[in-house]
């Protein structure tokens, strides 16, 4: 099991007035597939096989390969943000990834307004895969300047 705690900037969007309770996304379905898996394996130089090659998975006993964690979360946190309406800021995340994602199976994120700040708004953040949740926690979003 991973936490991270982030602080840094992605530009996104926020509803007017949102409320505790109001949903920003309810089960949708994205796939991580090997593509996005080897872009960010590039990007980040982590070409651990674990991650790019099922039969080595399947070895290490994985099911298959499974996703980066930290590009399982910056696939929930880009599709959150890009669910809100409005210009904002990413301005602090606290995400759990307590199971690995397998690499070819759809996610399921699920994010509700948990707060309205004055700056902004704190998002509860659940995102499950095919043996459950992937991700877990919360998302502090500012309005944009």
């Amino acid at each position: 099991m991973s936490t991270l705690k982030v602080r840094h900037r992605i530009i996104a969007v926020v509803s007017e007035a949102p409320k505790p309770g109001d949903l920003v996304c309810w089960r949708d379905p994205l796939t991580i597939d090997s593509e996005r898996v080897s872009r960010f394996a590039a990007a980040s130089g982590d070409f651990n096989p674990l991650h790019l090659d099922d039969a080595f998975a399947r070895r290490a006993g994985q099911p298959a390969a499974i996703a980066h964690g930290m590009c399982t979360l910056s696939v929930t946190v880009e599709h959150v943000l890009g669910a809100l309406a409005g210009p904002v800021e990413l301005r602090e995340l606290a995400l759990r990834m307590p199971r690995p994602m397998p690499v070819g199976a759809a996610i399921e994120i699920e994010a509700a307004i948990a707060e309205a700040l004055a700056d902004g708004v704190l998002v509860e953040v659940r995102a499950d895969g095919p043996g459950g949740r992937v991700i877990d926690g919360w998302i502090r979003a500012e309005h944009g300047r």
